[in-house]
Parts: structure tokens; C-alpha cells; sequence
């Protein structure tokens, strides 16, 4: 699908279908339009740099989703191994399940998730 033409750029669902329980159509329209932005920058009336700004916006809408593509084949897959085992640990750390499902929705890196104290509880047998 194309992301943008005369007057107008997707965001969000309209770039593409997500399921509506993990919040990431809106999440992304936020996160796109700051990519957006920063593409275009102060080049908005300069013909050439935007449609320049626009094709980067583009390429980078086709990366994105095809990596969210894998993410969600990984979790249909339970891949990585031992994703039911760490859910397990989870229980009781209602902090480390917010930031959890923060990652699925797209406002939390998969970084920030992965923090040392996620991976202290893990190493506990």
C-alpha cells in the first residue's frame, strides 16, 4: 500500500491491520508521526526534500511491519523457548508485566523489557 500521496501520509491502522487488544494502532500513528516529522523536518515547502522525506517514511513503514510481522509469528510460535516459563515468573511483578505487555503495544522497547531485574528474576531457579 502506498503511505502517502498528494496531501496525505498513513499512520497507525491505516498503514496496515493490527489486532485492536494490544493498542498498537494508535501507539504506532503516535510513534509514525514523530518519525514523520523528524524525516521531514524543515523541509516541508521544498518539493524534493519532502518527497525525499517521504519515501524514507515509506521504506521505513515496510521495515517496521515486517518486523512486527515476525514478532507476532514468534509469539504465535511461542519462540523464543521459554516464553510460557518467563510469563510464569512474571506472576507476582506487576511492574515487570505492565512493562510486558508495554513492549507488545509498541510504548516500551524490547530494551527497556529486557532490564536487569527482568533478568535477575529469570535467573532465579
Amino acid at each position: 500500500r502506498k503511505a502517502f500521496g498528494p496531501g496525505w501520509v498513513l499512520v497507525g491502522d491505516a498503514v496496515n491491520h493490527k489486532d485492536s487488544i494490544t493498542a498498537r494502532g494508535i501507539t504506532e500513528a503516535f510513534v509514525q508521526a514523530h518519525t514523520l516529522t523528524e524525516f521531514i523536518g524543515e523541509r516541508l515547502h521544498d518539493d524534493d526534500a519532502l518527497r525525499t522525506a517521504l519515501r524514507r517514511y515509506e521504506n521505513e513503514l515496510g521495515n517496521e511491519a515486517l518486523n512486527h510481522y515476525q514478532g507476532a509469528l514468534n509469539v504465535a510460535e511461542l519462540k523464543p523457548e521459554g516464553r510460557a516459563e518467563m510469563l510464569q515468573k512474571l506472576v507476582g511483578h506487576q511492574d515487570l508485566i505492565d512493562r510486558y505487555f508495554s513492549t507488545l503495544s509498541g510504548a516500551c522497547s524490547i530494551d527497556d523489557f529486557y532490564n536487569d531485574e527482568l533478568l535477575t528474576l529469570l535467573d532465579q531457579g
